[in-house]
């Protein structure tokens, strides 16, 4: 449905959609809308994700260097990810978790989704992760998955 919309007609978007078969990111960059599917792993989604693998920024690069060592340690724990979600850089943009008040403009909130066979793990934090508790929804999320 997104698809055949104009990119134009929205802001730039990247949205997360996940049933029990498989997980896709819609990408809407103001002149495309594309869908491209997820592997099986850690995936890190943000306003400014490369995801053709691209690794153009600093920001990228910290990302895949930190994903490669939670995932040679196992399946990262909430500290892990909430740690690698909640970086800052001397230039803010740089870091995973933003904060640029001279442009009114920094991370806004955090979800962490571990998917399992039969549930999911949802945890959201609604504001900048460095900043705000992540708050547990995986009752609530495992019930929509439950309508799947």
């Amino acid at each position: 449905r997104v698809a055949a919309h104009q990119p134009a007609v929205h802001n730039r978007f990247h949205l997360l959609a996940v049933d029990r078969k498989a997980a896709h990111l819609v990408v809407n960059d103001g002149k495309e809308i594309r869908e491209i599917q997820l592997a099986t792993g850690l995936h890190v989604v943000t306003e400014r994700s490369q995801v053709e693998g691209d690794l153009q920024t600093e920001r990228e690069k910290l990302i895949a260097a930190r994903m490669k060592t939670h995932l040679e340690s196992g399946v990262p724990s909430q500290r892990d990810l909430a740690g690698l979600l909640s970086v800052h850089a001397e230039d803010p943009f740089d870091g995973t978790c933003v904060h640029a008040p001279a442009y009114t403009y920094g991370t806004r909130s955090s979800t962490l989704v571990w998917f399992y066979k039969d549930s999911i793990r949802f945890l959201h934090a609604e504001g900048p992760p460095c900043e705000t508790k992540y708050q547990d929804y995986s009752t609530q999320a495992n019930s929509v998955l439950a309508l799947l």
